[in-house]
C-alpha cells in the first residue's frame, strides 16, 4: 500500500530539489520506505548551518514519489577492508543524476516543467458566502494543493477537502478557471480553479494536511469582504466574484 512519509528538510536542501538539482534524499534508514510510496517534504528554518535543530515550518511543501531505494546495510561491498579504508580518508560522495543538458531550463533560461495545483472555491447555496482558509503566517487562500503521482484533478480536489477541511465532499465540481505565476525556484506553476456548493452548517473536521499548524482558521466569509478587499485572495477574487453574480 502507498504511503505517505512527511520529512523535515532545511530550505537550502528544499530549493535544490526544486529546482531539479538534487534528484536524491540521504537519510537515516529508521523508517519504511520503499518505491511507489510519497515522501511529504516540509520545508524548515533550522538554527544552525549543520540541520540539526529545527526552528519552525515556513510553510513549505513538496510531494516527491519514491524510485529506487538503496540501503546502506544491503551494500555487502562496504565491508571490504580496501573501500574501508577509502571510506576512512575520504569518506563517501553521493552522486545526483540529472540530464545530459545539466538542467530542466531551455535555452531561454526558463524551467521547462509545471507544478500543479488544484484549488477549490466553496460558496454556500445563495452564492454570498465563501469558504477561506486564513493561515497563521498571515496569509489567505482557499483549499487545495498540489496533485499527488496517479492522481485526476477530481482526486487531488476531494482529498485536499479532506485534508484542509476535514470533510469528505461528495457534491458536484466544475472547473472555474486557472492562473499561473512562477515560484521561488523558477518553475512554472499552474493553479486551477474548480467550484463547489457546500451548506454554511456543514462542521469541519480534523486538519490532516502536511503543515497543518499552517492553517489558523477555516471560516465561512461574506462576498461583500472578498470584494472590498478585507480578504485578499489575488487572482482567485475576480473569479469568485464572476461566480457569485458581482461582475460579469
Amino acid at each position: 500500500m502507498t504511503r505517505e512519509i512527511h520529512k523535515k528538510l532545511s530550505k537550502k536542501y528544499f530549493d535544490l530539489i526544486a529546482s531539479g538539482q538534487k534528484t536524491f534524499e540521504f537519510r537515516v534508514a529508521d523508517f519504511e520506505c520503499e518505491p511507489g510510496d510519497v515522501l511529504v517534504l516540509e520545508e524548515y528554518e533550522y538554527e544552525d548551518n549543520d540541520d540539526t535543530v529545527a526552528r519552525r515550518p515556513t510553510g513549505g511543501v513538496m510531494r516527491k514519489k519514491v524510485g529506487h531505494v538503496f540501503k546502506t546495510e544491503d551494500a555487502k561491498w562496504l565491508n571490504r577492508p580496501d573501500v574501508k579504508a577509502d571510506a576512512e580518508k575520504y569518506g563517501f560522495q553521493i552522486i545526483s543524476l540529472l540530464d545530459e543538458e545539466g538542467s530542466r531550463k531551455n535555452p531561454d533560461g526558463v524551467v521547462d516543467t509545471f507544478e500543479v495545483s488544484c484549488k477549490v472555491l466553496l460558496l454556500n447555496p445563495n452564492k454570498t458566502k465563501a469558504v477561506l482558509l486564513l493561515h497563521s503566517d498571515g496569509t489567505v487562500g482557499v483549499p487545495g494543493g498540489h496533485m499527488s503521482y496517479g492522481e485526476t484533478l477530481e482526486q487531488t480536489v476531494r482529498r485536499e477537502l479532506g485534508e484542509e477541511l476535514g470533510i469528505e465532499y461528495d457534491g458536484k465540481l466544475d472547473q472555474a478557471g486557472f492562473f499561473t505565476y512562477t515560484g521561488k525556484n523558477g518553475a512554472q506553476r499552474v493553479v486551477l480553479l474548480f467550484v463547489g456548493e457546500l451548506d454554511e452548517d456543514t462542521e469541519f473536521g480534523q486538519t490532516q494536511s502536511g503543515n497543518p499548524d499552517l492553517i489558523a482558521e477555516r471560516k465561512w466569509v461574506h462576498i461583500d469582504d472578498i470584494e472590498t478587499g478585507k480578504y485578499e485572495i489575488y487572482e482567485q477574487k475576480d473569479i469568485l466574484l464572476k461566480l457569485a453574480g458581482r461582475i460579469s
